[in-house]
């Protein structure tokens, strides 16, 4: 009788359960699959995606959560949350997950009109390691379908260079190949789904096949530091965009584009080549970034344990705080009258009272307040008011109106913030020590309907200055108006921010320059003989940028290292493209910004 209760019971359960990676809600006629993807990611956000079927009517508000339950560990993120509402149809969603590891779960929990479901292997654990800006790990390479996977795989393993250990190593050892399962007609419309990919290879014929939302990240991605390859005709070059005389190579924001005329042994090798295969210390570069930041990321990083991260730190390489002490005059001050008046002045004037014997309970009262003084004089000598420090490089391309963005945060706290807001378009990547014990926990990021990044939980702690790497890839009506007049150019200054210097040259190799432009404001800017021209492209210009911006070397660049018909603007006042992620409280701020501007034709002479 038993038995045959639990077959029954069996029985009828069978449709309320799932397969592994999915997940059913019968009664709201929803069935959710999870897409997984067990290959490695080094940087970069990890795309969860999922697909969705509503064979039912109305609209349904589905919240998803992963992991579903997780340790809050040291350096790991402890869950990611969004909701969707979703309509009558199939519709797949990605979720994205900042470059932090979750612990060990591949649980995700999903609700819908207060029922719950779990899904059994629904999460793909991609990212490996706190490590995550790519410092000394393999570069990773995303195939479409119709790229030959074995072909390049055997390309790579052709490759082979001595090593200190083992007695040598391929290519594949530093390099990784990704498969894609989809076509290219349903690959993502958002950049940050690709930001944990080094390069990306397709054919013109799968370019045409992507959306035009989907084209407008792959070039996004580009612009922030990818390089995209292209096989065989059909992809369509940006004309606003520097070609190389061979018309092989397409240099894009801080990317590049290389195109091949067809899928063969020779443009494999490229590929090779250009993965930095031949000389494995050239393919292991941190994502891009300020270069100070990227020299400290590089020490502390290192996984040569001898090598250590002992004599370096973020706030050394980005000082928030800078040399601020303790009060330590003060603190010794309040100690030396504690001294005084708990003793022989606290006994002389029980004496005096005949109540020695209250000494027993003055003693510890007078101590109590005296603590409880120390605390407010150290706690306050530096204010409860955060410190933010920003620096931002900027490639603002007019005539396409998309801007790209390498920068860095970095934050200091007396109170610890309980929350973090960043755009959705940025890639945000928390720089921590490994070697370090973790001051953070219960790290939460909740994706809002608009699609804002909330950073949830101790991300900050308090007084322990916290630094995040930023890279952004937008589309913008900000921009620079130029108007020539008697052959001197008039600008309006549409950044939304006060600009402390700009410099343009033109096509002619003359230089103009202004300083302490308002918003809104319309300036003529004035010759400038200072500058000796010379031969430079957007990328040289804007890693000269890179390398010396946080040190304040910029003040001493020549202006003869800009590009012809750009502008460059120096901003100090908060960056146009970088948010300060506590902007709702506040804050004292620090911020540095340049703004490399390309002109469209109709701008760049008299």
């Amino acid at each position: 009788m038993c038995l045959r209760a639990i077959g029954w019971y069996c029985l009828l359960a069978l449709p309320l359960w799932a397969a592994p990676g999915t997940a059913v809600f019968k009664t709201e006629n929803l069935h959710i699959e999870a897409h997984l993807n067990r290959g490695t990611l080094y940087h970069g956000y990890t795309a969860h995606r999922f697909t969705i079927h509503h064979s039912g009517t109305g609209k349904r508000t589905i919240k998803f959560t992963l992991p579903s339950f997780s340790n809050s560990n040291d350096h790991t993120l402890k869950a990611v949350t969004r909701t969707f509402i979703i309509t009558p149809g199939t519709r797949d969603v990605t979720i994205l997950q900042p470059p932090l590891p979750f612990s060990w779960s591949d649980y995700v929990l999903v609700e819908c009109n207060g029922h719950e479901r779990v899904i059994e292997r629904g999460l793909s654990r991609r990212l490996e390691g706190i490590r995550n800006t790519g410092w000394q790990q393999p570069r990773v390479a995303l195939l479409s379908r119709r790229v030959d996977y074995v072909e390049l795989n055997n390309a790579l393993d052709a490759v082979s260079m001595p090593s200190h250990f083992h007695g040598g190593t391929t290519g594949s050892d530093h390099a990784q190949l990704e498969s894609s399962a989809e076509e290219t007609s349903v690959w993502s419309e958002q950049w940050l789904a690709y930001s944990g990919y080094d390069m990306i290879v397709l054919s013109g014929e799968e370019w045409q096949l992507a959306s035009s939302a989907t084209r407008t990240a792959l070039h996004r991605w580009v612009s922030a530091g990818g390089k995209l390859v292209v096989w065989g005709e059909g992809y369509t070059t940006h004309t606003s965009w520097p070609m190389d005389p061979a018309g092989a190579i397409q240099y894009m924001g801080f990317g590049q584009v290389y195109l091949f005329t067809s899928e063969s042994d020779q443009s494999r090798d490229a590929i090779v080549t250009l993965l930095g295969t031949h000389d494995p210390d050239s393919n292991q570069n941190t994502i891009p970034m300020l270069g100070p930041l990227r020299t400290a990321t590089e020490r502390i990083h290192n996984n040569e344990m001898w090598f250590g991260s002992q004599d370096a730190d973020f706030n050394s390489a980005f000082p928030v705080i800078g040399d601020a002490q303790a009060p330590v005059r003060l603190v010794i001050g309040v100690l030396t009258l504690f001294v005084l008046v708990a003793g022989p002045i606290n006994l002389f004037v029980l004496n005096r009272k005949g109540r020695r014997a209250w000494f027993l309970w003055t003693l510890p009262a007078i101590s109590l307040v005296t603590s409880g003084l120390v605390f407010v004089v150290s706690f306050f000598s530096e204010g409860i008011t955060p410190r933010v420090r920003t620096e931002a490089v900027t490639i603002l391309n007019q005539t396409e109106q998309d801007a790209v963005t390498l920068g860095t945060i970095g934050i200091y706290a007396p109170i610890a913030p309980s929350q973090l807001k960043f755009f959705g378009h940025s890639e945000v990547t928390p720089l921590l020590d490994p070697n370090a014990r973790d001051t953070g926990s219960d790290r939460r990021v909740h994706w809002t309907e608009g699609g804002e990044q909330l950073l949830n939980g101790k991300w900050v702690s308090s007084r322990v200055p916290t630094h995040f790497s930023i890279r952004t890839s937008e589309h913008t009506e900000k921009r620079i108006v130029v108007t020539w007049t008697g052959g001197r150019p008039e600008i309006l200054n549409s950044l939304g921010t006060a600009i402390k210097q700009l410099t343009l040259r033109g096509t002619s190799n003359d230089f103009f320059t202004a300083t302490d432009i308002l918003p809104g404001e319309k300036v003529t800017l004035n010759p400038s003989t200072v500058g000796i021209p010379r031969r430079s492209t957007i990328n040289e210009f804007t890693y000269t940028l890179l390398e010396s911006s946080a040190e304040d070397e910029w003040e001493h660049l020549s202006i003869g290292l800009m590009p012809e018909s750009t502008y460059w603007a120096v901003i100090d006042r908060g960056s146009p493209f970088l948010e300060n992620p506590l902007a709702n409280r506040k804050t004292k701020d620090t911020a540095l910004s340049h703004v490399v501007g390309v002109l469209p034709p109709e701008e760049m002479t008299p």
